[in-house]
C-alpha cells in the first residue's frame, strides 16, 4: 500500500507531538509519510527535521506543494495565520487539516469557506474533544432521548494555576493572536455543546475581564529566565528543565525573538482570565458557559436540561477531587448509592442521569490511554486511516462546525468590547 505524503506547517509543540511524531516515527508510520516541513522560524523546523529522521524542510510554504503534492496539508500555526495558508493550500488544489480553532475570526473563517467553495477543496478541523470517551457517552446519552429535547445548557470549565497560566506566557496572551481563550480554549467547548445539540448559535451576551494575570500581578518580568523575581513568583517557569520548549523555542530566541516563558505578569497582556457568555442558539436554546483561567483545580461541570430530565456531568483533572484519584473503589460506591448503574464498571466518571419523575441513572466511563484521554490516537486514525464508515456520532469536523465554534468566541469579545448582545451576522462594522 502507497503511503500518504503529508506537510505540514508550524512545527511548535502541537504540529511536532500531535502530528510530525506520529506520521514520522509513531503509529502512523505504516500509512503516512511526513515529507515535507515549513515553518516561519526556520530552525525550528530543522531542530524538529534532525530529531525525527530528516525530514525535508523547506524554504517556502508554496514551493512544499509545489514539490511534494502532498495528500493532506497540515496547519499547525498560531491561530491568527492559520487562514493564510489554509487557503494557499486549496487554492494550489489541496485538502487541508487544521488544528483547532480552524481560525480566530469570523472574518478570516468566511473566507476560508468561500475558497473550498471556489476551488471544491475542503477543510477538517481537528477537534479532538469530539473523541474522548466521556464525551462520546454523553452526546449517546442524549441520542437516546433519555432527557427529551435539550432546552437549556449550563458549561462551566476552569483552568488551573498551572495550565491556565501557560497561556499567558505564550503567543496566546495578545488579542490580535488568538482572540483571547474563547478560541483558542472554549472552540473545543463551544463545538462540543453544538455537536451534542445539533442546533446553530443565533447571538452571544458576554462580560469578560483580566483580573488576576497581566498587570494585576505583584511581579513583573520580560520572561522568566531574565527576572530577577524567579526565587519568589509562584508562576515562575524554568524553561531551561523542558526539554522540548528549550530546544523548540528558548534556543531560537535570536531568530524568533519570542519567548515561550514570558512574564504571565507583563504589563501588555490583554486577553482576558475570566469570561460568562449567555448564548442563544436556534429553537430558543440557550447556554451559560463561563472559563476561569486561575482556579486551584481544572475540568468542567457540564447540565443539560430537558422536556424530559437533566445530564449532570464533571470531572477534575486536577486538584484534590481530580478523577485520577477515585481509585479502583469509586464504581463500588456509586453502585452501593441506591442508583442504577451501567457502563464501564471500572470507570472513574459519572454521567448522572436524573429523568422527570424516574429513578436515577449512574453511567460510568473514563479515559483511555494516550495523549488527551486517548482521543488524539483515534481522531488521527480517523483521519489518516480509512474513516469509519458507520459513525453515528458524526465525529467528522468540517468547516462550517469550525466557522459556529470560533463564531461564539469572537462574539462574545465583540460583545465585551460593544457591552451588548451581538449576532453571529454582526461584524463590527
Amino acid at each position: 500500500m502507497q503511503k500518504k505524503k503529508c506537510v505540514l506547517v508550524g512545527t511548535g509543540s502541537r504540529g511536532t507531538m500531535s502530528y510530525i511524531q506520529p506520521i514520522a516515527t509513531g503509529h502512523l508510520s505504516d500509512v503516512c509519510e511526513m515529507c515535507g516541513l515549513y515553518d516561519a522560524v526556520k530552525g525550528r523546523a530543522l531542530t524538529v527535521s534532525s530529531e525525527l529522521g530528516g525530514i525535508p524542510v523547506f524554504d517556502d510554504f508554496d514551493t512544499m506543494l509545489d514539490t511534494v503534492k502532498p495528500d493532506f496539508v497540515i496547519v499547525t500555526t498560531m491561530d491568527s495565520n492559520h487562514h493564510e495558508y489554509i487557503i494557499r493550500a486549496l487554492e494550489a488544489g489541496y485538502d487541508v487539516v487544521s488544528e483547532k480553532p480552524m481560525t480566530n475570526s469570523r472574518k478570516k473563517a468566511l473566507k476560508i469557506m468561500e475558497a473550498e467553495k471556489r476551488t471544491g477543496h475542503t477543510v477538517r478541523v481537528t477537534f479532538n474533544m469530539r473523541y474522548m470517551k466521556p464525551i462520546e457517552d454523553l452526546k449517546r446519552t442524549v441520542m437516546s432521548g433519555v432527557i427529551g429535547d435539550v432546552r437549556h445548557v449550563d458549561f462551566q470549565w476552569l483552568l488551573d494555576r498551572r495550565h491556565g497560566a501557560d497561556y499567558f506566557r505564550r503567543w496566546h496572551r495578545y488579542l490580535e493572536n488568538s482572540t483571547s481563550l474563547l478560541i483558542h480554549k472554549s472552540t473545543h467547548h463551544f463545538d462540543v455543546i453544538n455537536w451534542i445539540i445539533g442546533k446553530r448559535p443565533l447571538s452571544v451576551y458576554a462580560k469578560c475581564t483580566l483580573e488576576f494575570y497581566g498587570k494585576n500581578g505583584p511581579y513583573r518580568g520580560k520572561a522568566c529566565h531574565l527576572c530577577e523575581h524567579a526565587a519568589e513568583c509562584p508562576f515562575f517557569y524554568d524553561i531551561t528543565k523542558a526539554p522540548r520548549d528549550k530546544s523548540l523555542y528558548h534556543d531560537l530566541v535570536a531568530e524568533s525573538g519570542y519567548f515561550r516563558d514570558g512574564c504571565v505578569f507583563a504589563e501588555d497582556i490583554d486577553i482576558y482570565d475570566r469570561m460568562a457568555l449567555l448564548v442563544n442558539y436556534e429553537d430558543g436554546v440557550t447556554m451559560n458557559y463561563s472559563l476561569v483561567a486561575y482556579a486551584p483545580e481544572e475540568g468542567p461541570r457540564i447540565r443539560l436540561v430537558g422536556t424530559k430530565g437533566t445530564i449532570e456531568f464533571e470531572y477534575f483533572g486536577s486538584g484534590p477531587r481530580a478523577y485520577t484519584k477515585r481509585g479502583t473503589t469509586f464504581s463500588e460506591e456509586v453502585a452501593t448509592a441506591g442508583a442504577n448503574v451501567s457502563g464501564d464498571k471500572d470507570g472513574n466518571i459519572v454521567i448522572r442521569v436524573l429523568p422527570a419523575g424516574g429513578e436515577e441513572q449512574i453511567i460510568l466511563t473514563g479515559f483511555g490511554s494516550g495523549a488527551h484521554g486517548g482521543a488524539d490516537d483515534v481522531m488521527r486514525d480517523d483521519i489518516f486511516r480509512a474513516p469509519a464508515e458507520n459513525d453515528p456520532l458524526c465525529h467528522v469536523a468540517p468547516s462550517s462546525e469550525g466557522y459556529y465554534s470560533l463564531a461564539i468566541g469572537d462574539m462574545a469579545v465583540l460583545s465585551t468590547q460593544l457591552g451588548r448582545e451581538v449576532s453571529i451576522d454582526d461584524l463590527g462594522e
